[in-house]
Formats: structure tokens, sequence, C-alpha cells
């Protein structure tokens, strides 16, 4: 996960801290109210609290209580616009479901190639607890849906712009090489012995064995493979260099389309690898991210029109700062 800097930390972050000497009785004191509903000081400290460890670990110049004095001002700021994007939510009758929020977090871990527990991992290192993150999600969603229905229509893209962004952005679209692999593998357990991977290194060559002679890759692949994907005959799509253990990844992108590995024996365990396509390295065309573009655009417009949007509701609403 990126680290946040400090600018952004001042931008998103969430409540101040109360040292553990303050009494407790301060907690649930009124921190704002925003057209009748409360936020309170213990939601403030809260959101600020992972902000002001970030702080505390990765800054130290002279004007570390001013950053912090910043953030806490702006953390307020950031609850306020987001009880008014709740407030407004709820008139319009949109609401985002627990599975919702789920199907998002999945999504995100498989485009990231990564597990649930990596991802908690990682929040923790950053400070954050998956709560505060499904909670971040579900405002994302929120105010996404909210946007969409308030100003969403009257956005629009042109060719032009699509075309001067990808002019302006082509490094981002320089396709890496990658390999589409059918997979069939055997892992070696950690604490397996000299006999058992002897065992394992003969169940494979036997696999590779009966491929060499005619049976189909795929077929085996469902019978004896333990790696992902055996119902698809082991297909783990594409995958880009660098991306296999080191003896595996070497020889996906020696073979050519069509061909079998011989076995490769790895700390991980045995693969028998078969190269299904390829793609090589190179600028994406201009078709093939028409679309990806056009979102990233939408997506600005969008964002800044939020902004204006946000600061007229913020005109309009009652709000309170104790």
């Amino acid at each position: 996960m990126k680290k946040i800097n400090i600018l952004i930390v001042l931008v998103l972050a969430g409540t101040f801290l109360i040292p553990n000497s303050v009494s407790a009785e301060l907690v649930d004191r009124v921190a704002a109210v925003v057209n009748g509903e409360v936020i309170t000081l213990s939601e403030w400290n809260a959101a600020f609290q992972s902000v002001q460890e970030r702080v505390e670990k990765g800054y130290n110049g002279p004007n570390k209580d001013q950053i912090l004095k910043e953030a806490r001002t702006a953390t307020l700021n950031r609850l306020i616009n987001s009880k008014l994007v709740e407030l407004e939510s709820k008139k319009a009758g949109l609401t985002v479901k627990e599975e919702e929020i789920n199907a998002a977090i999945r999504d995100i871990t498989a485009r990231q190639k990564i597990t649930l527990e990596d991802m908690r991992k990682a929040l923790a290192k950053e400070g954050i607890t998956f709560e505060q993150y499904k909670e971040d999600i579900k405002e994302n969603m929120t105010r996404q849906r909210l946007i969409r229905r308030e100003i969403g229509s009257k956005i629009a893209v042109s060719e032009e712009e699509i075309g001067e962004y990808y002019k302006a952005n082509r490094e981002a679209y320089e396709g890496a090489e990658a390999v589409r692999i059918h997979l069939i593998l055997l892992p070696l357990p950690k604490d397996a012995d000299a006999q058992s991977r002897e065992r394992l290194r003969a169940e494979a060559r036997s696999i590779l064995d009966r491929i060499r002679k005619g049976e189909s890759f795929e077929a085996m692949a469902y019978q004896f493979t333990k790696g992902p994907a055996p119902e698809q005959g082991g297909d783990i799509g594409f995958v880009e260099k660098g991306s296999l253990v080191a003896e595996a990844d070497r020889e996906a992108f020696r073979l050519n389309i069509g061909e079998v590995s011989d076995v490769i024996e790895a700390s991980t365990g045995f693969h028998i690898l078969k190269i299904v396509d390829k793609k090589g390295a190179g600028t994406k065309p201009l078709d093939a991210v028409r679309n990806e573009i056009k979102a990233k655009i939408e997506e600005e417009k969008m964002n800044r029109r939020f902004e204006e949007w946000i600061t007229e509701l913020r005109k309009g609403a009652l709000i309170e700062i104790k």
C-alpha cells in the first residue's frame, strides 16, 4: 500500500487525539452540529488517531505541532462534509449495503493480487483499522452515488479531451510483457523431507510424461493440480514478468506459445507450465484504453464539481462548531 504523505494526511485526516491525561468525560462532548445532527468529540478523536500516529512516526520537522493543528481543523471540515453528504444521501434514499462493501473489498484484493489478511496487515502498518477502512469505502461509494445523481448527468467528456489526456500521459499506457499460463502445481510442504520431495518430483514427472504422450494438459491440471483454477484447466490468466517464482518466471518467458515446460522445481513446489498466449511490451493503442481514460476524466470533473457543490451546500447549511 502506498504511504500517505503529510499533505494527503492534512486533507484526508480524521480527528484530534485527546491525551490520556484528559478526563474521560470530555470524550462525548459535542464538536459540531450540522443541520441538527451532532458530530461528537469522540468521533473527531477516533478519525484523527491514525493520522496523528503517522505524523508522529514519519515527521520530525520543527513545525509538527502546527501540522497537527491544521490537520485537526481539516479533519473537522472533512467530518462536516461527510455529515452533509450523509444527510443528502438519506434525503435521496441512497444506501450502501454491507454485501456491496464486501464485494468492493474482494474486487480490490483480486486486482492487487493480495489476500484479505495481507490487506489487514497493510492497513495496520498505516495505523488504520479494518472497520475504518470499510467505513471509508462505504462513504466513498455513497459519495459517488450522490455525485452521479446530483451532477453526473452534467458531466461530458469529448474525444478531444480523451486524445489530449492520452498524449500527456502516454507513458502510463505502456503495456508490460506478459504471458497467459495454464499451470499444474504440486506444492511442497514447508517441513517436507527428502523422501517427500522425491515422491512429489516423481509424481510431477509422471504427469508431464502423460502430457508428452498426448493427454490433455487441461485434463491433467483438473485432476492433479493443487494450484489455482483446476476447473479451468489451471488457467491463471496473463501474468507479468517477475510475478512468478524465479524458476518458473524464466521458463514462462522463454517458451513459445503452445509449448509445455519441463518439471520446474522451486522452493514452493513443482510446476509444469503451458504457454497459451503472449503479450509484448509496448504502448497500448488509444482504442484499447479509451474507456479507461474517459472514466478518469469523468472522475476528475466530478470531483471538481463536487467541491463546488459541497461549498454551496455548506453555505445553505446550519453549521455550529463548538
